[in-house]
């Protein structure tokens, strides 16, 4: 799953247009709607602030090492 560090997105809107499952709502405070979200991870690699993160029932998935994966 898709996780939002919300303390430190500054809401700018980047990774609600590349979603191509229109998962990421930004009204009152970024979140991610589960049951829309396809797992691609476009968000957490555009993300310039590293606010989000891929998440499993396990680990946490870095962004920067889905930047470089």
């Amino acid at each position: 799953m898709v996780v939002v560090d919300n303390s430190g997105c500054d809401e700018c809107g980047t990774c609600a247009g590349v979603c191509p499952a229109a998962a990421i709502s930004l009204v009152e405070k970024p979140s991610v709607e589960h049951d829309k979200c396809i797992l691609c991870g476009n968000c957490v690699k555009v993300c310039p602030l590293g606010a989000l993160r891929m998440e499993t029932a396990t680990e946490s998935v870095p962004v920067q090492e889905m930047k470089n994966g």
